[in-house]
């Protein structure tokens, strides 16, 4: 029974390591100190189907934000556009802003504009943006 045990837990192991690889890879343009705040937390929140669509269409998320504390309060905004490799920008965009009223630290902070980024990516309307730099012609 061992050997049959070591190799069901080789084959697990494999296909755990295979699944990891295969993760998709959002492309995105944002500042170093958001895609630092973005990859601390896990990642972008986006869907496999979502990422996938803009690898095969050469597209990217353009992000742009700030997470700070102002009179010791967390305050944080997130914008999200699609962007095509030629610079295009779609005018379609996903925003939030997020106020956090706990102790002000810079790394509640950095939490919150997280927070504000999963909103704004569930607020930007992905087809329409889609479409908006897809056109003919752009």
């Amino acid at each position: 029974m061992k050997p049959i045990l070591k190799k069901i837990a080789f084959a697990a192991a494999a296909a755990f390591s295979c699944g990891a690889v295969m993760a998709c890879e959002v492309p995105v343009s944002a500042p170093n100190n958001l895609v630092f705040i973005i990859q601390r937390h896990g990642g972008y929140q986006v869907s496999d189907a979502q990422c996938e669509m803009l690898q095969k269409r050469g597209l990217a998320l353009d992000v742009d934000g700030d997470a700070t504390v102002l009179s010791g309060i967390n305050v944080a905004w997130a914008s999200v556009h699609i962007m095509k490799v030629n610079g295009r920008t779609s005018g379609t965009s996903g925003i939030s802003t997020m106020v956090d009223t706990h102790p002000g630290s810079q790394d509640l902070a950095d939490d919150v504009f997280y927070d504000a980024l999963g909103r704004a990516l569930r607020n930007l309307d992905w087809r329409l943006a889609v479409q908006q730099v897809t056109r003919a012609g752009n």
